[in-house]
């Protein structure tokens, strides 16, 4: 009998696909990070796919909490889309095939990046796990 899709012994390596590189000569490549804009998902990155890889760079689109595909119903206009945000950029920092990482972001995406950079700049990486109790003091701002 033939084999079924998700019967190959290789898919228990499918989550290693996602993991950082292993290889010790690895080609490195510039990586564009993009971010949507509210009402948007990480498709909306299409539209500058073919420009990112003509200047030669790798392109990361994902979806925000509350966008797209991804979980959650709350989109805050930046303030939690950064915290997704530093997800992703943790992620590429510890790939071994990035040379440099660029954030692009659309509206509320732009927002992401910037209130990021806010949250990078007053505290160490390690602290910014912290900041989460500000942003659960917020909440109740949302909920006026």
């Amino acid at each position: 009998p033939g084999r079924g899709r998700g019967d190959s012994d290789d898919d228990d390596d499918l989550d290693d696909d996602l993991d950082a590189p292993r290889r010790g000569d690895v080609e490195k490549t510039p990586v564009v990070v993009f971010v949507h804009a509210n009402s948007a998902s990480r498709a909306q990155s299409c539209h500058y796919l073919s420009l990112v890889l003509s200047l030669g760079c790798s392109l990361v689109a994902f979806d925000c909490a509350g966008s797209g595909l991804s979980d959650g119903s709350l989109v805050t206009l930046g303030w939690r889309e950064a915290h997704d945000l530093r997800c992703v950029l943790e992620w590429l920092y510890a790939r071994a095939d990035v040379s440099s990482v660029a954030v692009w972001g659309q509206s509320m995406g732009a927002a992401a990046a910037i209130y990021y950079q806010g949250l990078a700049s007053v505290h160490d990486d390690d602290d910014l796990d912290d900041d989460d109790d500000d942003l659960d003091d917020d909440d109740d701002d949302l909920d006026d």
